[in-house]
């Protein structure tokens, strides 16, 4: 939301606030606490930022760094920012697939490692495709699941408020287990009678839920091998960036579309 009119709805004592005032309170007191922490003056920044951030985004986000006190502010795309911090340099020619998955996003790039830099070839991504997308769709299952004459879970806003984080919390352990019960903490009795059944979510259900946009993303990650002009043999790994990528359902995916000719490997 940053470079946009909208305003927070309600975030503590900050109730109406536009979005990127809140973000430079929250820049602001990061600054002053990294400066007591580490006992210096912190006179600048560098901010990793998702690739598909447009002009307004990045202009809003440096003018909120420079008002919350940042002197010197860099942007670099968290793909290559991912890439810097996983490899070392010196290693010689090698492209690398990044696959960068986070809540609001996803985008696919080849990043070309050389002696001393590296070069991005392409990037494709959606704002479409993401953890919240995810969780959306998983909500709406739940939704139907619960739904009963004379009940609406729809209706009760105790429930919706804290379904989708617990939906998120449950997704990531789904990672290693097979079935994860959702927990909504105390419910009055009113609210307790609005769920008919215990709600947990399975992998192999959510495996067919999320099926259509996983796939949308690996075919995007194939596509921008293409774009960079390689083919799949000459990509030497794939550099999963982000919790929701780094998950066993993605590099499932990745795997079985062949979009590299090497195992998935590091995150």
């Amino acid at each position: 939301n940053l470079g946009t009119t909208r305003s927070m709805p309600s975030f503590k004592s900050r109730s109406g606030l536009p979005y990127e005032e809140h973000f430079r309170l929250d820049l602001g007191e990061l600054r002053t606490r990294l400066a007591d922490h580490l006992g210096v003056e912190i006179i600048g920044a560098v901010f990793s930022v998702p690739p598909c951030y447009g002009p307004t985004q990045r202009s809003a986000l440096r003018e909120l760094a420079v008002g919350a006190g940042f002197g010197m502010v860099q942007l670099v795309d968290d793909t290559l920012a991912a890439t810097l911090a996983t490899y070392v340099s010196g290693v010689g020619q090698r492209d690398v697939l990044v696959y960068s998955m986070g809540k609001s996003g996803f985008c696919a790039s080849v990043v070309r490692l050389e002696t001393q830099q590296l070069r991005s070839l392409s990037h494709e991504g959606s704002e479409d495709i993401g953890g919240a997308a995810f969780d959306a769709l998983l909500l709406h299952t739940i939704v139907e699941q619960q739904k009963q004459p004379g009940l609406d879970i729809l209706g009760r806003h105790s429930i919706l408020r804290a379904l989708p984080g617990r939906i998120g919390e449950a997704r990531v352990a789904l990672d290693t287990a097979s079935r994860v019960p959702i927990e909504l903490g105390p419910m009055g009795a009113t609210t307790a009678r609005a769920v008919i059944a215990p709600i947990e979510l399975e992998a192999e259900t959510v495996e067919r839920i999320l099926a259509p946009l996983i796939e949308a993303s690996v075919e995007l990650a194939r596509l921008a091998v293409r774009e960079a002009g390689l083919h799949p043999d000459q990509v030497c790994d794939i550099l999963l960036v982000g919790r929701v990528a780094n998950t066993r359902m993605v590099r499932a995916a990745l795997e079985r579309g062949h979009v590299i000719d090497a195992p998935v490997g590091n995150d």
